[in-house]
């Protein structure tokens, strides 16, 4: 059975353990985003033993955006060293980083005017600032398509982001072992056709958990398929032919 997590970070798993992980399940496609060119190379040799498997993304993340990573974006766009942008977006979760919303948006319009130049698709970063993306919906409407980190807004919210932005996937991950309300009605109400899973490894732990594991995305695939009703073959085919749409 195919495996695809939409988001995870691979520079902060060590080199063995990652290679390891991708022997002993070769069915397994990630696509890996990093934010700064020391994760971007610890990224590049874990990528590197298994090319056809790791969909390498960079992007400069809301929490510490930064115009000059945009040059290093474009260069490896450009050599092609990347194929996706991302994580990249706004985030105004907390008072400090409300107070840098306006250069976040800057950045993340740059980030995104470097994926339409190029064609690729873009990994979104975005916790309670939708009016950002709305904003940016024309030009995001021009990516090859986009992907919805994370994504904890609602159905009504989910279905306005689709009317304007229709080349989205909306990717869940461990706020379904959650049992969040508003992601369980959005996996079980929108078109599979639009969905994605991920972990964002190591990142987006449960209650007394230190850290995801690659791994974890066959819990997050459990979980949908038991939310759905939809056996877990027929879920593993649909997500890889939503993957290999975004990134292939």
């Amino acid at each position: 059975m195919v495996f695809c997590d939409f988001h995870a970070h691979l520079s902060f798993f060590d080199e063995k353990h990652a290679v390891s992980f991708f022997s002993s399940d070769s069915q397994f496609y990630v696509c890996s985003c990093a934010s700064t060119q020391e994760e971007f190379q610890l990224q590049n040799r874990i990528a590197s033993h298994f090319p056809g498997n790791v969909i390498q993304s960079f992007g400069s993340h809301p929490f510490s955006p930064r115009e000059e990573d945009v040059e290093m974006l474009e260069f490896l766009a450009q050599n092609k060293k990347i194929l996706c942008v991302g994580e990249c977006g706004c985030d105004a979760f907390t008072p400090e980083l409300r107070g840098n919303l306006e250069l976040q948006e800057k950045v993340f319009r740059m980030q995104l005017d470097v994926a339409v130049k190029y064609g690729l698709p873009v990994v979104i970063h975005n916790r309670k600032s939708l009016e950002t993306i709305f904003r940016n919906s024309s030009v995001l409407s021009k990516c090859k398509c986009v992907v919805f980190h994370g994504f904890s807004f609602g159905l009504r919210e989910a279905g306005e982001i689709l009317r304007r932005i229709p080349n989205s996937y909306f990717s869940f991950g461990k706020n379904l072992l959650k049992k969040s309300p508003k992601s369980l009605e959005c996996i079980c109400s929108l078109p599979f056709s639009n969905i994605a899973l991920e972990t964002d490894a190591p990142f987006m732990t449960l209650k007394n958990e230190s850290r995801t594991e690659l791994s974890d995305i066959k819990l997050v695939y459990e979980s949908a398929a038991t939310a759905t009703g939809i056996p877990m073959d027929e879920i593993s085919e649909m997500l890889f032919c939503n993957f290999k749409k975004c990134f292939f």
